[in-house]
């Protein structure tokens, strides 16, 4: 997930508000402050506008993201016909695959689907 620099000093700028005007005023916490100037920038150079599209699209990033990872991905495993060569693609790159030829095979043996498999990756 990539977040422009507007979405960035928006959900930073949330974060920094949670923490207390104890922790922004701590001495030690010099980064703390440089970040505070970066955003105030950020906000000062951005219309409303864009401070509300920005916000509306880091949140949806956001529960994509979650929803994306939640999902187990189904694949599905091709054999050849000639050589026994298997590959797999999810479920849909598959649908996209019509008429699979090997890779392997001089000839271009004809692939058949194996069947669908769950597996959960990590992103």
């Amino acid at each position: 997930m990539q977040l422009t620099k507007l979405e960035m000093a928006i959900v930073l700028g949330a974060f920094v508000q949670g923490l207390g005007e104890e922790a922004r005023n701590n001495n030690e916490s010099e980064l703390l402050n440089q970040l505070e100037d970066k955003l105030d920038e950020i906000v000062n150079n951005s219309t409303p506008n864009q401070m509300k599209e920005a916000g509306e699209s880091v949140v949806n990033k956001f529960i994509l993201g979650l929803l994306e990872e939640k999902k187990p991905k189904k694949f599905v495993q091709f054999r050849c016909i000639s050589c026994g060569y298997t590959e797999q693609y999810t479920e849909q790159q598959a649908r996209t695959k019509d008429g699979l030829r090997c890779k392997r095979c001089m000839d271009g043996g004809a692939m058949i689907n194996e069947g669908i498999q769950n597996q959960t990756t990590e992103a």
